[in-house]
């Protein structure tokens, strides 16, 4: 009997260390994928935080590693324009990280040849297609849908302050320009990156649109593992989106005078509870 116990004890340990081992190889993937250091930008100051989901704790099956497809990225353009991404692939695990690297890679390479924001979702939209297999597997296995995505693609030019932006189903940015936070005004939400190819191929195509920033104005972009539902610190259920995004609002606003390193962890850290999505 204590022999039992002593080989459980074991086990459990040997289980907890391979899961954590797990955990630390898949964030460290992960992580490998997203801009290691905000680029030295000229009229634009950067600053980006990364938090993964907890792990994910399953009934019979320990605790699973939770990869997400949530990424960022910003780009050098000609002329001294940026590019700003963010995005978030559908779902959790391996398959969204490395559906995230390939389009974060994609869109850099469509970038770079100087395409519209609309041009480059469009895209971005026809590749997310392509992933969705011809044939159902030969072993009889359901076949993979295409992966869909949420992105938005903006471009800015510092020495005029227009941006330029389309938009692929992803919530709005804030916006601050002196100390009052608002969203970034989006008239066309478009609809997530690989749809059409779920059999919808009449959806309107993705609409450019352009904004002139007052200056010293700051963007908060944000994937939804911000604002989605959060376990609330006393147990009494589950944070509404609605309270997060109010939360969210109020942090920045506290530090809407603050340099973007402020910012960007007061909106890190606006809404309490453990993070079920990155």
């Amino acid at each position: 009997f204590l022999g039992a116990i002593a080989s459980r004890i074991a086990i459990a340990i040997d289980n907890a260390m391979l899961f954590e081992e797990e955990r630390r190889t898949a964030l460290a993937f992960q992580t490998s994928l997203l801009p290691q250091a905000p680029p030295v930008l000229d009229g634009l100051e950067v600053a980006y935080k990364y938090v993964p989901a907890k792990p994910l704790e399953t009934h019979g099956q320990g605790i699973q590693t939770q990869v997400g497809g949530d990424w960022y990225d910003i780009i050098p353009l000609s002329a001294g324009r940026v590019g700003i991404v963010i995005g978030d692939v559908e779902g959790r695990g391996a398959r969204a990280a490395a559906v995230m690297g390939q389009l974060r890679a994609a869109l850099r390479a469509f970038a770079q040849d100087d395409k519209s924001p609309e041009e480059i979702l469009r895209k971005l939209d026809d590749w997310c297609r392509t992933l969705g297999p011809a044939k159902a597997p030969d072993d009889g296995a359901e076949p993979l849908d295409p992966p869909t995505v949420s992105c938005t693609y903006l471009v800015y030019d510092p020495w005029s302050r227009t941006l330029t932006f389309a938009n692929a189903g992803h919530d709005a940015p804030l916006l601050i320009v002196d100390g009052e936070v608002g969203e970034l005004e989006m008239e066309h939400k478009g609809v997530l990156l690989g749809v059409r190819g779920r059999g919808v191929p009449a959806l309107p195509t993705y609409r450019e649109e352009t904004r002139c920033l007052p200056a010293g104005s700051a963007l908060v972009l944000y994937t939804d593992g911000l604002t989605d539902r959060r376990h609330r610190p006393d147990g009494l259920g589950h944070y509404s989106e609605d309270d997060a995004r109010l939360m969210l609002h109020q942090a920045v606003r506290r530090v809407a005078h603050g340099d973007v390193e402020l910012i960007a962890q007061a909106a890190q850290e606006a809404v309490p509870g453990d993070i079920d999505d990155d």
